[in-house]
């Protein structure tokens, strides 16, 4: 392969998928995601705020507008949420050949999901989506898996 499409794999719009960390692709992604245009509202007056916003009566709300995750999208920018999604599945192709990659994702989320009071780490797999189908993964996660442990010892979690 010659190095502009061994390059071209690697970077995904501005992003150096060889070096980037779990917690710095994390926060790009989140960025990212906070760009789509969703609107929520938890009450009539929200709604009605939101509706004038996009100009839209309720009428027509199940001809102009999407679902989504507890807010709506105006079907005209709905692929934005599918363009979203596709860059990162792009993006995980190259991050999840990375085992420094892997295992700081392991070893942040272990904390995020609070497997320190559970000790479910079967469970926490199965949370985040995650299956052990590599031996990379299977290697990254085990250390994270004994560096959470010995972390949780250490501080008395356990």
């Amino acid at each position: 392969m010659n190095t502009t499409k061994q390059q071209s794999a690697t970077i995904v719009k501005d992003i150096n998928l060889n070096t980037i960390t779990y917690k710095e692709f994390k926060d790009i992604s989140q960025e990212k995601f906070n760009t789509i245009p969703l609107y929520y509202f938890f009450n009539s007056e929200q709604k009605r705020e939101v509706l004038k916003k996009l100009d839209i009566k309720e009428c027509e709300l199940s001809d102009k507008v999407f679902g989504f995750q507890g807010g709506i999208i105006l079907k005209s920018q709905a692929h934005q949420i599918e363009d979203f999604y596709n860059w990162i599945k792009k993006a995980e192709q190259t991050l999840y050949q990375r085992k420094d990659y892997l295992y700081q994702l392991f070893y942040y989320e272990l904390f995020n999901h609070e497997v320190q009071i559970t000790c479910d780490y079967e469970g926490f797999l199965k949370n985040i989506g995650m299956e052990l189908d590599t031996d990379l993964k299977k290697q990254a996660f085990e250390k994270a898996k004994k560096k959470h442990w010995n972390y949780c010892l250490k501080h008395d979690y356990f």
